[in-house]
């Protein structure tokens, strides 16, 4: 399949938006289910209100696009009737090291719990539980002295971007080996964990402090932490 017809399901992050761009330019997408705001998308689209993402309005809409796959960005949970809609099922971008680190504000946890090697985007296919499945692709961003974990994330979501048009393809064409995840290990962490205390303590001055601890030993620490399905291609991000 050369150009599958790819659904977007986008969240409330800022990130979503500059990425569904991407993805419209460089993949067939064939409708955007948005729940940020009411962006001008010049493919079909359509505004949906958190906790609504499932109703029967929406997959009648999300239907008609005739998807072939779906990619998930940030939107709330995904009901059985859109997994199980497109042939292909869906690809979700996840920010974080699964399955150590599933759910929410998951990169900031492994930075702030000390682990920065295992901060990491995961593209995995949707099920339906949280992150939970099999996994496509597993890499690390770089970082460097000077990182906050903005520019962390944003550098995560560069490579997600990157990489989910090769990966719609690879897995539309049966090209790609997923991995199942193992469910005994990690946790998932849910977004009222995260508080104003957690983000008073994920400072500028406190990552310093962290990178320099780690990034001289780098190479031994992520050896520790092996990567699922590390991607093949060479990314600059």
């Amino acid at each position: 399949m050369a150009e599958p017809r790819v659904l977007l399901l986008l969240g409330t992050n800022v990130y979503t938006i500059y990425a569904a761009l991407h993805f419209i330019r460089h993949m067939n997408v064939v409708g955007v289910i948005q729940q940020d705001n009411h962006f001008p998308f010049t493919v079909p689209n359509i505004f949906v209100d958190r906790g609504k993402l499932n109703d029967d309005v929406v997959l009648q809409w999300a239907r008609n696009t005739k998807p072939d796959i779906f990619v998930s960005y940030g939107p709330e949970r995904i009901g059985k009737g859109l997994i199980n809609m497109p042939e292909f099922g869906g690809i979700n971008v996840h920010w974080g090291m699964s399955p150590m680190y599933r759910g929410m504000y998951t990169s900031r946890w492994a930075l702030l719990e000390g682990f920065p090697e295992c901060v990491a985007v995961t593209l995995h296919m949707v099920d339906s539980e949280l992150d939970t499945g099999d996994i496509l692709y597993q890499t690390r961003p770089k970082m460097k002295p000077g990182d906050t974990y903005q520019s962390i994330e944003h550098r995560l979501s560069l490579l997600a971007s990157s990489a989910i048009p090769s990966l719609v393809i690879d897995v539309c064409n049966k090209a790609i080996v997923p991995v199942v995840q193992d469910r005994t290990v990690g946790r998932q962490y849910m977004a009222s964990e995260w508080t104003d205390m957690q983000e008073k303590e994920l400072t500028a001055q406190y990552i310093e402090g962290l990178l320099k601890i780690y990034l001289p030993n780098k190479e031994e620490r992520d050896k520790c932490i092996s990567l699922i399905n590390p991607w093949g291609r060479s990314s600059n991000v």
